[in-house]
């Protein structure tokens, strides 16, 4: 009687895919895994814009309210002073874009950016160069960045809105914004008395620390007071330097 010989059964497995359908099932997986973690990161995110917006504008109505309480407009407080470089380095709750204004964005634009000078030039004597506040406003407005182009034609805007603030333009082709309570006398002045306080002379730089604008600008506001006769310049060869003019007061004391 003839044995069949046993048949060796082969190990049932569960289906494999190989190939590129299995490439493109792991690349699915990894993106399905990478698109929950960014949903996950910017849920975050819009919820920390929402509380440092709620922040600003918290900031800004306790700012509106110190400052109608304050009983001098001319003298300020130390800490009113610090509580509006907190306020300016918060940045901007509502910052004005293309999309909410339409039409009017050039001209709403120009209204935000005088707000926002008014909050930072006090701290500079009432001027600051074009490309200092361009950096500054951006800061603030954090995402919602603006041109160049579009800063420039905002401060245009200004006088038509009769707004306190004007672009200005010196002789070396620096731009500047100016506050318009602040005259070119009271600049010369505040630079005359920096210039008082050492008889080292001062330099471009030294008024810039000291007074919290550009080098540039530092030295367009020795210049200027310069013109009006009240301090006189060395130039050698360690650069320029603006000492008081005392000759001047020698030929008023006669």
């Amino acid at each position: 009687m003839a044995v069949e010989a046993p048949v060796a059964s082969m190990p049932q497995t569960g289906p494999r895919v190989g190939g590129i359908s299995g490439i493109m099932r792991s690349v699915e997986q990894t993106n399905k895994v990478r698109d929950s973690a960014l949903g996950e990161a910017f849920t975050d995110l819009n919820a920390l814009m929402e509380k440092a917006a709620e922040m600003v504008k918290l900031a800004e109505s306790i700012s509106s309210k110190l400052s109608q309480t304050s009983s001098s407009e001319n003298d300020e407080s130390v800490d009113m002073a610090a509580f509006r470089t907190y306020l300016v380095d918060l940045g901007i709750s509502s910052p004005v874009t293309r999309q909410t204004a339409g039409d009017m964005y050039t001209q709403e634009l120009s209204r935000q950016l005088a707000e926002f000078a008014e909050k930072v030039l006090d701290r500079t004597g009432g001027m600051m160069a074009l490309t200092d506040l361009y950096c500054l406003f951006n800061r603030a407005r954090g995402v919602a960045l603006i041109s160049p182009d579009d800063l420039q034609k905002a401060c245009a805007q200004f006088p038509h809105l009769h707004l306190p603030f004007h672009l200005r333009k010196f002789d070396s082709g620096l731009l500047v914004i100016q506050s318009d309570k602040h005259s070119d006398e009271e600049t010369a002045r505040r630079a005359h008395e920096k210039v008082m306080e050492t008889a080292q002379g001062v330099t471009a730089v030294a008024l810039a620390a000291k007074g919290k604008v550009s080098v540039v600008l530092a030295l367009e506001q020795l210049l200027m007071t310069e013109k009006r006769g009240l301090i006189c310049r060395d130039d050698t060869v360690e650069g320029l330097r603006f000492y008081d003019n005392l000759i001047a007061k020698c030929e008023v004391g006669r």
